[in-house]
């Protein structure tokens, strides 16, 4: 089995990337699933003005979004046809990392 992880700032990006990689999967009939993980925020708070004005502060929020792609059953030719797609598809700004394990389920 598997697994790919998927870390971007932006929805657009990782829609675009998980859309691409799903429809190579469903033409191959290889069996996978997607799910989505917990996003992570973090808030962040700046003064509008240093000297005055204390109470006058903009908020801004920051979202993670993760997804992993679980692929089952595998073939070695297949397995780099969909490396090479990761590689050359990979949007700017969209992250990933690739987990390998002998389990199945």
């Amino acid at each position: 089995m598997i697994k790919i992880y998927i870390f971007s700032y932006y929805f657009s990006t990782i829609t675009f990337f998980l859309k691409t990689i799903t429809y190579c999967l469903k033409l191959k009939k290889v069996p996978f699933k997607v799910y989505p993980l917990p996003k992570k925020t973090s808030a962040i708070t700046t003064l509008r003005s240093p000297h005055v004005n204390k109470n006058s502060m903009e908020h801004f929020k920051i979202e993670k979004l993760k997804y992993v792609i679980e692929i089952y059953n595998i073939n070695s030719k297949y397995c780099k046809k969909i490396f090479n797609k990761l590689y050359y598809y990979c949007p700017p700004g969209l992250m990933f990392y690739i987990k390998l394990s002998t389990k199945e389920i």
